[in-house]
């Protein structure tokens, strides 16, 4: 039904004909024109006259004009005189129409606008990520990832996207990564403090994140297989007004990752087992490594920054441990810190050198 002054569309029922009921208005006073297009468009039609009079006996019937008409028979001061319909392209007569509550059309065509906004929002918002992506690859040399499903993530010459901006003249090293689902399954990553063991593990993070969002990454050259979460326990911090302490926290971060780790998922472990004595931090420190290792739920990619040297002993034991450390490089009284990671770990963390 639509009102033919208005430049509204036909409504349409589900065999292509009029209905009853359309977007602005309902049935009461007499309006221009109507077109019902079939049987059961007109029966729909006649009842919705029916229910909005509160007349019960409206009735259709043939008109005089050799097609199929009807008109509408009610006792209203409000009379519907005819309603026409078209079978077979023949366009019949009248039908009452009143116009929708003005509050009611402004409601829809808010509604029909916010959906134009939000297709177009979505648009310009696309855009202007995939052009940041763009830019910021140009202007800080990133590469193109290449994207797989084989477990493997080998970054080459792999940078922190961050650090390296806020190092002013000093040179950004970078390193490589290389960890699978087999045998280089989780990382021991053995070094002193501020060496850049953690600066590491979070660049693998984000260049895998980077990576899974459609960006280009801070490396010369990057395959990133797709992991379906990516968990970090790293830093130091209570939870005081909830009584848990910085060794609680921590435990509460570690358990979380157990349980809804996957084999697919990518862990990122900067320092376990701290807050407590040395031996409960290294039992603690080991068997989260090994079950890690271990399960059949886990066994996941895994980067595991640690002070307990006695971790390194793992590679000899668990299948998929590989020992790595930051290359330190010592001359006289003094240590230059290299931030390079080579093979093989360490067994001292220079505190008090």
């Amino acid at each position: 039904i639509a009102h033919t002054d208005t430049g509204l569309p036909l409504a349409q029922d589900a065999h292509g004909g009029g209905g009853a009921g359309f977007n602005g208005y309902h049935v009461g006073l007499v309006g221009e024109e109507t077109v019902v297009g079939t049987a059961e468009g007109l029966e729909s039609l006649l009842q919705a006259c029916g229910d909005e009079l509160g007349h019960p006996e409206v009735q259709g019937a043939g008109n005089e004009t050799g097609g199929i008409g009807a008109f509408v028979e009610v006792c209203t001061e409000a009379v519907v005189d005819k309603v026409g319909h078209t079978l077979g392209g023949c366009r019949l007569p009248a039908v009452a129409l009143e116009p929708a509550h003005p509050l009611q059309l402004f409601l829809e065509e808010e509604r029909a606008q916010d959906v134009v906004l939000h297709v177009g929002e979505r648009a310009v918002a696309a855009v202007d990520v995939l052009c940041s992506f763009a830019s910021t690859a140009i202007k800080n040399q990133y590469v193109k990832p290449d994207i797989a499903m084989d477990g493997v993530i080998d970054i080459r010459a792999g940078r922190h996207p961050v650090v390296e901006l806020m190092l002013g003249d000093e040179i950004f090293v970078p390193n490589d990564t290389y960890i699978d689902k087999k045998s280089n399954r989780m990382s021991i990553i053995t070094g002193p403090n501020m060496s850049g063991k953690s600066t590491y593990m979070r660049q693998v993070a984000i260049i895998t994140l980077m990576a899974q969002i459609g960006s280009f990454v801070p490396a010369s050259s990057a395959k990133i297989s797709v992991v379906d979460k990516i968990f970090t326990r790293v830093g130091a911090s209570d939870d005081l007004t909830a009584g848990q302490s910085t060794f609680m926290v921590e435990m509460s971060e570690v358990s979380d990752i157990l349980k809804n780790a996957t084999p697919e998922s990518l862990v990122i472990l900067d320092e376990v087992g701290r807050g407590t004595s040395t031996f409960d931090g290294v039992s603690i420190a080991r068997a989260v490594a090994e079950h890690i290792c271990t399960s059949k739920k886990l066994g996941c990619k895994t980067l595991f920054a640690t002070h307990y040297h006695e971790l390194i002993e793992l590679e000899k034991t668990l299948e998929g441990v590989k020992n790595y450390s930051i290359a330190v490089k010592k001359h006289g009284d003094s240590i230059r810190f290299l931030r390079r990671i080579v093979s093989g770990g360490v067994d001292e963390s220079y505190g008090v050198d």
